[in-house]
This record gives structure tokens, sequence and C-alpha cells, in this order.
């Protein structure tokens, strides 16, 4: 089941009313269940598929399930199973509160091993590896761009802009704040990490190429080069601010302290010019527009409660991963001189008139 699938909504509303999300997050630093939740979605399985629950031997992430093939272990990692709703990041543990809620049988997970451990040789000949080959566990994907780029320690913080858009602060200690709840995970060397993201950042260009952009597409396969260059090329013949026309940035959900679980009715705010190449620079401006929020929602960090410590201090280094693309670098150049919270204000709205 792919990580984005919100199948279990029903389960995630019973875990939340079973729980409460000031426990949840507590517990989890995950903070609110949802639909997409892993541990949602295996009650859903054991609701509608009792068939298929009674007969999984073992519940699995990716990592897990091609480790397993390696090396026929059934192991997780901590970061990883951050994101699942089953897992106790302070105790360090299977987060059995959760699990018995829900009915669902400790028995059925991996053992847990923290990022890097040494899970052993290669057991599998028919993947053409020596079997002195070793496999160890690696990490959840923003953990590995965190780590790369040596953000290990606290005060560092890291960008990444691809499909989401992602902020990465390390914290020895993590504060959890009702109030203004970050999504936190295990970090590497029993560290912490604030990740606050948005899920739909670069794919929202995926989104226009093909609900708007056809005439683009049209132009772009008689020149024979992608559609997302000539969007692009659009993008950077525009100024930065989108001639005043603003796209929500949340088709998936928003993910930092409220909650717009169905804010992502965005359509009437694009394409409102008369040619769709007018559109481009409002698309490419979201994830720059975004970044900046973002930018400005982490140098909150500190100030989450009297106790956080001075985890972000005025002057930390700010590593960043995004596009090539010149026109993303443009707009998170102009969109950096901006003042953060502006456009937040319309975030309540579903469509723009």
């Amino acid at each position: 089941i792919v990580w984005p699938d919100s199948r279990a909504a029903d389960e995630a509303e019973y875990i939340r009313n079973g729980i409460g999300n000031a426990e949840f997050y507590s517990k989890t630093g995950l903070w609110q269940p949802d639909g997409a939740l892993p541990l949602a979605k295996v009650m859903n399985i054991k609701k509608n598929q009792p068939d298929v629950y009674r007969r999984t031997y073992k519940f699995m992430l990716l990592e897990d399930y091609l480790i397993f093939r390696l090396t026929g272990r059934y192991v997780t990692e901590k970061s990883l199973v951050s994101s699942t709703g089953w897992y106790d990041i302070i105790g360090d543990e299977y987060y059995k509160a959760a699990l018995d809620l829900c009915d669902i049988s400790l028995e059925k997970f991996p053992d847990v091993l923290s990022c890097g451990a040494v899970v052993g040789g290669v057991s599998d000949r028919k993947c053409g590896l020596s079997e002195d080959t070793l496999v160890v566990c690696g990490a959840m994907d923003q953990i590995c761009s965190a780590i790369g780029s040596g953000n290990i320690s606290e005060g560092i913080v890291t960008e990444t802009t691809g499909t989401a858009l992602v902020l990465g602060a390390t914290v020895d200690k993590p504060v959890f704040d009702g109030e203004n709840p970050i999504t936190i995970y295990r970090h590497y060397n029993d560290k912490y990490i604030y990740m606050p993201y948005c899920n739909t950042a670069g794919i929202v260009l995926k989104w226009f190429k093909e609900t708007i952009a056809a005439e683009i597409c049209e132009k772009a396969e008689q020149r024979d080069i992608s559609a997302y260059q000539m969007i692009d090329e659009y993008a950077e013949k525009a100024e930065c601010g989108s001639g005043g026309v603003i796209l929500l940035p949340h088709f998936g959900g928003k993910s930092l302290a409220a909650d717009f679980a169905d804010a992502f009715d965005a359509s009437p705010a694009v394409g409102t010019e008369d040619e769709p190449e007018n559109s481009c620079d409002e698309i490419i401006e979201l994830p720059a527009t975004f970044q900046r929020h973002q930018r400005a929602f982490g140098a909150t960090l500190p100030a989450v409660s009297d106790t956080a410590g001075p985890h972000l201090a005025p002057g930390s280094p700010l590593i960043g991963m995004a596009p090539r693309a010149g026109a993303f670098r443009k707009f998170a150049a102009g969109s950096a001189e901006k003042s953060a919270g502006g456009d937040f204000g319309i975030h309540h709205q579903r469509s723009l008139e």
C-alpha cells in the first residue's frame, strides 16, 4: 500500500477518539492520526480483509521487505517506524497502548534497529551479491538526506525541495507543543529531528501539466523537449509575485500547526489569465513561497516552549537541496526577501474568486 493512500479515515478517527491527539503526539511525534497512517491502515485491513490480516506474518515497510529478501531477517529502523503511529519515539519501543486500542498483535511487527545497524550477510544467492556483503539498516528518505548533508547535531537545518518540501532540524531532546505541533522523528545516533513539510511541492507541476497545460505539452512535443522544461522557460520570463495570483500549496492537506486536511481544491487559483503559460510562474513559485513560510516557521522552533532551549539560534546553518530549475531558484530568492505570513491569510478558503 503506497504511503499517501488515505483509505483508513474511519480508523484514524477511531484512534483520535480513543487516544486523543495530544497523547498520540507526545508518544509518536505525529500530531494527528489521518487516513494515511500505517496504524490505521493495518486496522482497516483487519476490519475489511480479516483473512489477509490473519495470514500476514509481519507488517513491514518497503525497506524492511527489501532487507528481508536480502537477509531473511524481519527488522525495521527507528526513523522509518516513526512514521507509522505504532512506535513510541520517546520510550524507544512499540506503542502498545495504540496497538491494543486497535486490537493489533505486537507479534506481527519486526524487530527495531538503529540507523546504520548491521543486519547481517546476504542470504539470497539469486540477487547476485556475495554472501560476505553486509546489509545495514538505512533510514527514512529525509533522514538520509539530513545525514548526507551533515545535519546530525543540534543547531543545523536542512531543506529539501522535490516532490515534497521538507525542513529538518536536529535536536537532542524534542519538545511536544500541542498548540504548535511539528512532526518529530527519531534521527541518527539517538537524536530527534523536527520535520515540518508540505507533501505537494514539485508534484504540483505534474498536476498542472496533466490538467491545464495541454497546449504547453503540445508545443513541447513539437520542440522535442520535456513539458517541464517549457514550463520552466515560461516561468523564468515572469516576475516574482505571479501577477497577484496565489496557488494554495496544500493539495495533499497541511502538516503544520493548523489542520487543513481538506484544503486541496486550488484549481480556481490557476489559469485565470488568457493563456496557460501565464500560470507557469505561480506553479513554480508555489514551492518557493512555501519554502519561505517553512523557514519562518522553523525559526520559531526555539520558542516552542520555555524549556525548548536554543535549538535554532540566529545564524544557524541552513543547508538547502532544491531543483536545478532556474525559475525555482529565482522565485526562491525573491520569496526569501519577503516577510513571511503575508499569504497565509487565504489558506482557510477552499478557492479564490
